[in-house]
């Protein structure tokens, strides 16, 4: 099963195959051409039969609703990319997904290549009134979702409600916090848990991502389809061996329990409880040098063929939406807590404190065995900080992490400088580094962030080497 793909291997028959792929970037894929080149996932759509209780989930989840009717709701958050998710009245169904496009030539381009899609027109009704802008729209024709791609939807910027939590820095007096007020690293409560600062749900930006579980008869097509039809590249991919108890489920255990009292699962029986590999193909928008999510679209399937040999009368489903919040508060405090690696690092198997007030040190174990000490050089408070890491004694490489505030939320960055080897030659470094040290690299630092990014969303421990082993800590 965990065979590595090379390069020249096609990627849908690896994909048929069951076996494990490291996508690394468009360099693994077969030669695509898409129709368009899609910029970010624009808003879902869905149908429920009850708007009054579907209301008061999305406020209590941090939605701003901008609009209501017997029909429908419309809901956006604080950033100016348009209304983010829609709702109609009818039987309890996802319905489809939009993507924001990066020219409005695009939604042309998708008219003529892709069969009964309709041409670009002027979004209409309350819709249009919301946000403007053009659209096309068709039903993809491996899923049979509703799809559709919209261009120039603008919309103002909410402003956060919340205030920036104020920290003490000494002598720089801006930043003191009020005299006798005990504050968190979050800021959202008092320090001894007494009082809720800012009560209530958090600060919905945008939308961030959209995952679709599909049978395995259909999962590489769809890859495929999304792939020539959007213009998304794979960033990464996973087998996740799953247990046989819900409970250890790999990906979302909750999910998962949630799926099971709703009634008869909507992804067919076996997909994620019955201890068989389930496959996951992380895909980001093509934006050139422009710095972009790690992944936008993400697609699951189940790789056991005796399961659904040709996909009949398994219908492909939604698994999950995900929106960013406006808060940084929650990245600072989960990489600044003490043993935090132990919560997100895929190949930690300890991270032990050797001290942690005005001087702060830590040890991580490695899968493998191997420790590194960490010494912290630089601390800021919801910036980030910076560290000295290498073996006691031995030579120590420089690491910063540097979180940095944007107008859709935040982004967080690891770079290294890692310490020349006495075991290589002088002369061979450049192409040691270039060729082994720098790949490996990144593929360390990659995980880190994947496993960064699944602890804040799914609020779940991320298991060992879930996002594939590694030639230096596994």
């Amino acid at each position: 099963m965990k065979k590595f793909v090379e390069k020249d291997l096609n990627l849908f028959e690896a994909i048929n195959k069951g076996v494990e792929t490291h996508l690394k970037g468009s360099e693994s894929l077969p030669n695509i051409n898409p129709i368009s080149k899609a910029s970010d996932v624009a808003y879902v759509r869905f149908s429920v039969p009850d708007l009054k209780m579907y209301k008061r989930w999305l406020i209590d989840f941090g939605f701003k609703i901008i609009f209501e009717s017997k029909d429908s709701i419309y809901s956006r958050g604080l950033s100016g990319d348009g209304f983010c998710h829609v709702v109609h009245k009818g039987p309890a169904k996802f319905l489809g997904f939009a993507m924001q496009m990066g020219q409005e030539s695009d939604l042309s381009a998708l008219h003529k290549k892709i069969d009964g899609c309709t041409k670009p027109h002027e979004i209409p009704g309350i819709e249009g009134e919301i946000s403007g802008g053009k659209r096309v729209s068709f039903i993809d024709p491996v899923c049979g979702f509703l799809v559709e791609a919209v261009y120039g939807r603008k919309i103002d910027k909410i402003q956060p409600q919340r205030e920036r939590v104020e920290y003490n820095y000494g002598d720089k007096k801006k930043y003191r916090r009020p005299s006798n007020k005990l504050q968190d690293i979050s800021g959202n409560r008092e320090a001894d848990g007494s009082n809720t600062i800012y009560p209530g749900p958090p600060e919905i930006l945008k939308i961030g991502h959209v995952v679709i579980a599909a049978p395995v008869g259909l999962h590489h097509k769809m890859m495929e389809f999304m792939m020539k039809t959007f213009g998304i590249i794979p960033t990464d991919s996973a087998i996740f061996e799953t247990p046989k108890s819900a409970e250890g489920h790999s990906i979302n255990p909750q999910m998962f329990e949630m799926l099971k009292k709703a009634g008869p699962s909507p992804i067919y029986p076996g997909t994620f409880a019955e201890g068989l590999p389930t496959y996951a193909a992380f895909f980001r928008c093509d934006l050139g040098e422009t710095p972009t999510d790690h992944h936008t679209f993400f697609i699951l399937s189940n790789l056991d063929k005796r399961m659904a040999p040709d996909g009949e009368k398994i219908n492909p489903q939604l698994s999950h939406v995900s929106y960013e919040v406006s808060s940084l508060d929650d990245v600072w405090k989960v990489i600044s807590s003490k043993e935090a690696l132990e919560l997100f690092h895929p190949y930690c198997l300890q991270n032990r404190v050797v001290s942690w007030g005005d001087v702060k040190v830590d040890e991580i174990i490695y899968l493998n065995g191997l420790t590194f000490v960490r010494e912290f050089t630089l601390w800021g408070p919801n910036h980030g900080f910076e560290l000295t890491i290498g073996k006691r004694g031995g030579k120590k490489s420089k690491v910063k992490w540097k979180i940095t505030k944007s107008a859709s939320g935040c982004q967080i960055s690891i770079t290294v400088w890692p310490y020349k080897s006495n075991k290589v030659p002088r002369l061979l470094y450049p192409l040691v580094s270039f060729f082994v040290v720098r790949p490996m690299l990144k593929k360390y630092l990659g995980s880190v962030l994947m496993g960064l990014d699944f602890y804040l969303t799914n609020k779940e421990v991320v298991k060992k080497n879930l996002f594939g082993k590694h030639p230096w800590f596994s």
